[in-house]
């Protein structure tokens, strides 16, 4: 009877939560103190192992609602809160084994359409929400320096996502003086041709339409703005087609207006 009656006291509720509690308290005093903390990643405990797509699943939900009460309760977290993870945080940085691990993890990765969707549909909900949370901020120069030196000849030359073989650095032929752009934007009137170009007062180029530039033929140029020529360094071929329609509808009414 002893033995049941303990059992089944062990067993109620309350002691469930006395139970938990007191393995909270533990694992916090354990997790705070440094040197445990140091002994624990030292061991290697968790090297090379990884949560089950169950166990994932679990910890996924669990957090979601969480998420869910903390906004049914108007839980916000406080700014003495705030000050104290960030200064938890400051001057800790990842060490470059680590970096190379996530990067060799996250190399190849292909996000679905649904997971795309879902990422832009939170954002979009967080920033109507809260607003941007970069808005009236601004990068420090050690920031951008650091940024510019990481970016630096990353995108340049072949590793370019547009690149042509060098054609850029071709020169233009004989033909290709300013009398002659000249021409070509009183023909189109000092107007981008653009049909979907909104500028009011734009700088005008004149763009080849097959992007050689030694063909000065008045049907391959045609007068576009500063921003419309940008959009011609991508879908190349769509534009190509689009402006080759515009200048030989043009000639067309030329033709016409002569007869």
């Amino acid at each position: 009877m002893g033995h049941n009656f303990r059992m089944a006291n062990n067993t109620s509720e309350e002691a469930e939560k006395r139970r938990r509690e007191k393995i909270g308290v533990f694992s916090k005093q354990h997790w705070n103190d440094p040197e445990i903390r140091k002994k624990m990643f030292a061991s290697g405990l968790w090297d090379g192992r990884s949560q089950t797509e169950e166990v994932k699943k679990k910890i996924s939900a669990i957090a979601i609602i969480r998420e869910a009460k903390k906004k049914e309760n108007g839980f916000v977290v406080s700014e003495e809160t705030r000050r104290k993870l960030s200064a938890a945080r400051m001057g800790h940085s990842v060490s470059e084994e680590t970096r190379r691990k996530i990067s060799e993890k996250v190399k190849g990765r292909v996000f679905s359409d649904v997971h795309k969707k879902a990422l832009a549909d939170g954002s979009k909900k967080y920033t109507a929400e809260n607003g941007n949370p970069f808005k009236g901020k601004t990068h420090s120069k050690e920031s951008l320096q650091k940024m510019s030196d990481a970016l630096f000849g990353k995108y340049r030359g072949e590793k370019a996502s547009n690149w042509q073989g060098g054609i850029d650095s071709l020169p233009y032929s004989i033909e290709w003086t300013k009398w002659f752009k000249k021409e070509i934007k009183e023909r189109d009137n000092y107007t981008c041709q653009n049909p979907e170009c909104v500028n009011s007062f734009p700088v005008l180029d004149v763009h080849h339409i097959d992007y050689n530039k030694n063909n000065c033929s008045p049907d391959n140029v045609i007068t576009l703005c500063k921003k419309c020529h940008g959009l011609t360094q991508k879908n190349r071929q769509e534009w190509i087609k689009i402006y080759q329609n515009i200048v030989v509808q043009k000639r067309m009414k030329r033709k016409r207006r002569i007869v």
